[in-house]
């Protein structure tokens, strides 16, 4: 998720300022710089999974970086991470653990406790 917010995660346009991508132009659709905010909100190659994303955190709401600055999206959003399969290579499994989400509750506004690990 900080990555995500700092822009600072391997896409290409960030990749690409660091020579480590031949272009920042998305690879996935081809379509447009690979952005923290494409990623989220336009990459084609998504959008089965963002169709998923916005059925999760409500019709009425916007999919875009704005939610990377809410808790109680957090889950939502790896669970995209998660199925676009985009950073598995270079982060893991991005899922919450299926004991954290079946054992106890998570508050979606509680700051101490995020229920989230990494893979």
């Amino acid at each position: 998720i900080t990555q995500l917010r700092t822009e600072h995660i391997p896409l290409a346009a960030y990749l690409h300022r660091f020579n480590l991508a031949e272009s920042p132009t998305c690879q996935q659709c081809l379509e447009g710089t690979e952005t923290v905010a494409h990623y989220l909100k336009n990459c084609k190659a998504y959008k089965k999974q963002r169709r998923a994303l916005k059925f999760a955190i409500g019709q009425a709401t916007d999919v875009g970086t704005h939610l990377l600055g809410t808790r109680k999206n957090m889950r939502h959003i790896l669970k995209y991470v998660h199925d676009t399969k985009r950073f598995a290579k270079s982060h893991g499994d991005l899922r919450l653990e299926p004991q954290a989400q079946q054992s106890r509750a998570i508050d979606p506004d509680d700051e101490t406790q995020a229920g989230i690990t990494w893979g």
